[in-house]
């Protein structure tokens, strides 16, 4: 008896596995482990000569503007990526901010004072245990990385995780609103947020 210990599509599109013995079977003699083989080998050409075919790998994209305020531009990208083989695709977004007047990238440092990523960082915790409760393993959030993708709103700062960034697939993109109030020590006077 011989089971698939691993299966996949490979880059061209065929089908490939490997297959070994049943570890649950007793330990054959060297004649019975070798007509065992011949099946395990019979068994994967079987398999490879299917030639079942998978979509290949690929990627899309698209770009929309948000709602202009405050001299501030939103530009979303959206995407999607497939890898031939892969259980699922997979998608994201990120998004740019410009300002108006000259269409240069507003950057987190114009927007907030220091000590604004221990603010965010504490906002996110709190929405992160209200959302998925206290103690959720399915939430690995330590801290924000350099770079994270966040997105500027009239009354708010969404600050987002695509899938797999600090949970699994299953639970899409975790979005935390955080509203400026809750910023206002932190948001630069003289930045594009300083009149909200």
């Amino acid at each position: 008896m011989c089971r698939v210990v691993h299966s996949l599509w490979r880059a061209d599109g065929r089908h490939t596995s490997a297959l070994a013995f049943n570890d649950a079977t007793p330990a054959p003699s060297f004649q019975n482990r070798s007509v065992g083989l011949t099946d395990c080998i019979d068994a994967r050409e079987e398999v490879e000569a299917s030639e079942h075919e998978y979509p290949p790998s690929g990627e899309e994209s698209s770009v929309s503007l948000g709602i202009p305020f405050q001299g501030i531009l939103p530009i979303h990208t959206d995407y999607f990526e497939y890898y031939a083989g892969a259980a699922h695709g997979n998608y994201g977004q990120f998004t740019k901010h410009l300002r108006l007047s000259d269409f240069t990238e507003i950057t987190l440092e114009t927007l907030f004072s220091e000590g604004y990523r221990e603010v965010l960082e504490r906002e996110i915790r709190l929405a992160l245990k209200k959302q998925f409760g206290p103690d959720s393993p399915a939430i690995q959030f330590e801290s924000l990385p350099d770079r994270f993708h966040y997105e500027l709103q009239p009354a708010q700062m969404v600050v987002y995780f695509n899938p797999y960034e600090i949970g699994p697939y299953v639970l899409g993109q975790i979005r935390i609103p955080i509203p400026y109030v809750s910023l206002r020590h932190v948001i630069h006077p003289n930045g594009p947020l300083g009149r909200t």
